[in-house]
């Protein structure tokens, strides 16, 4: 609405992000679901792209570990 205001300016011109911040968003509050994912990570090359059409049931895929230290 106000492309040329100071404060659209600024809000344009600050590119930091600060590394402290946890987002505490749901998918579900985002409208996001599972298939959503699934397909963006598709086509990211993440997962394979028969991974819907896998056999094998997804909850008996192999697991990624979150080694934490």
């Amino acid at each position: 609405m106000f492309p040329n205001s100071p404060i659209t300016q600024f809000l344009l011109s600050e590119i930091e992000t600060d590394d402290k911040f946890k987002n505490t968003l749901h998918f579900k509050d985002l409208g996001i679901n599972k298939k959503q994912i699934i397909t963006i990570f598709i086509a990211e090359g993440v997962l394979p792209k028969n991974f819907l059409s896998l056999e094998t049931p997804q909850n008996q895929l192999p697991r990624l570990r979150n080694d934490q230290a």
